[in-house]
């Protein structure tokens, strides 16, 4: 009566350890995805250009004085580069009716 508690807290600890073991065997029985195929990417390059074939707007930022001069000496500035950056904007929907006449 004594040690009868604890032999049945050990019979239960070893028959949660079998299932352990059991569902560990099932995990390495089922072969991996990813170590089936090595040389695939996990995602897929972004484009990095967008399609010839969309319409462009091309919108110049000139500066808010609207003068290039230098600030010390008054002359004008010539142009060393400029940085563009292209964005795809979805126009919205176009909604249009069509009239549907069937004459008597």
């Amino acid at each position: 009566m004594q040690f009868g508690a604890s032999s049945e807290k050990l019979g239960r600890e070893i028959a949660q350890l079998e299932l352990a073991l059991e569902e560990l065997e099932t995990e390495s029985a089922v072969p991996d995805v990813e170590a089936a195929a090595p040389n695939t990417p996990a995602r897929p390059a972004p484009v990095r250009a967008l399609p010839d074939h969309l319409p462009r707007e091309e919108v110049v930022h000139k500066p808010a004085s609207g003068a290039c001069t230098c600030p010390d000496c008054g002359g004008t500035l010539r142009r060393v580069g400029a940085d563009t950056h292209e964005m795809l904007d979805a126009m919205p929907v176009r909604w249009r009716i069509v009239r549907q006449v069937r004459p008597k």
